[in-house]
């Protein structure tokens, strides 16, 4: 990090200040992009939107939440315009300038509308941020979704040559990680970064696991890694990223305190580490909250911060 900017950072983590992070150029690698508006946008599209909890009893709560709340402000296309053009405005407010924004395949089936469609809308509004912001469209797809409808989803969403990443998420443990083998094969062929949803319930060889057979270039949470230096090393030694969300661990119940984030161990271990905001509507907390929260915490050290601001950069540059 240069001089100047370093600087900045050290007067904004001494004095709290998030707004001063701002003026860092930084990313935000694990950013779904329905829920990643301002919680207000919701309520504009959904008045009866009840507030989420600060802390969900269970993924099943979280994922009952969503059902009940978000999907009824999901109801048009202009409905994911609004999203997304909020979206983008709040990243770029907070000095953003590379996200990798995930986008549900499965959408376009349930306002009844093409995937074509759904695609040239977000396109339009990542074209008007472009100079502002530098977007990732990432195609989106839930383990609970059975993989070969997934497949052919991904088969109809590349074909629009816009997606540069592919990420999967949801219940680590609705089907076993071989069943997407043949998604992940698809990705690669067409050159998308390929990315999973893993440790983050399940075990640190989960995500060994998953890293060897879908050729994994970045685990979106996988803080569970931080249990077996084996797996640390197999990591470290690979350069996978772990684009993590220390909100999203403590709303979901994986960390009960950000002082006992494993971020730390993974740092220590010469991870690739990065901080991201996953679900901002619910959670709430922007990439520069987080990182601040870590510093006043004695999570991260101001080198810690500031190499993770690097690594994110590095992930930009790829």
């Amino acid at each position: 990090m240069e001089n100047e900017k370093r600087a900045i950072l050290h007067e904004s983590l001494t004095r709290g200040d998030k707004f001063l992070i701002a003026d860092i150029p930084h990313t935000d690698l694990h950013c779904h992009g329905i829920t990643s508006a301002p919680f207000a946008t919701l309520q504009k599209l959904h008045p009866g939107i009840k507030p989420p909890p600060q802390r969900f009893d269970s993924f099943q709560a979280f994922n009952e939440y969503l059902r009940e709340n978000v999907t009824p402000a999901i109801t048009s296309v202009y409905a994911i315009q609004f999203l997304v053009q909020e979206t983008f405005g709040r990243l770029i407010s907070e000095g953003v300038c590379y996200t990798e924004i995930s986008l549900d395949l499965t959408i376009p089936e349930y306002l009844r509308i093409s995937m074509e469609e759904y695609i040239e809308t977000i396109y339009k509004e990542v074209e008007k941020v472009r100079g502002r912001l530098k977007v990732c469209m990432e195609a989106g797809l839930d383990r609970e979704i059975d993989p070969d409808k997934s497949l052919v989803l991904l088969k109809q969403a590349v074909k629009s040559e816009v997606f540069g990443s592919v990420d999967l998420y949801g219940n680590e443990l609705a089907f076993p990680i071989e069943s997407v083998v043949p998604i992940y094969r698809l990705a690669k062929d067409y050159g998308l970064k390929r990315k999973a949803h893993v440790g983050e319930f399940g075990t640190a060889q989960d995500v060994k696991e998953a890293v060897e057979l879908l050729d994994l270039q970045a685990v979106q949470h996988g803080i569970r890694s931080a249990r077996d230096p084996f797996v640390m090393e197999f990591l470290r030694s690979r350069g996978v990223a772990l684009n993590i969300c220390p909100q999203s661990n403590l709303s979901l119940g994986i960390v009960n305190d950000i002082r006992q984030h494993p971020i730390r161990e993974l740092l220590q271990n010469g991870l690739l580490v990065t901080i991201n905001s996953d679900d901002f509507s619910l959670f709430g907390k922007s990439v520069g909250d987080q990182l601040i929260d870590l510093y006043s915490n004695g999570v991260c050290s101001e080198d810690d911060v500031a190499q993770i601001i690097d690594n994110g950069i590095q992930q930009l540059l790829l």
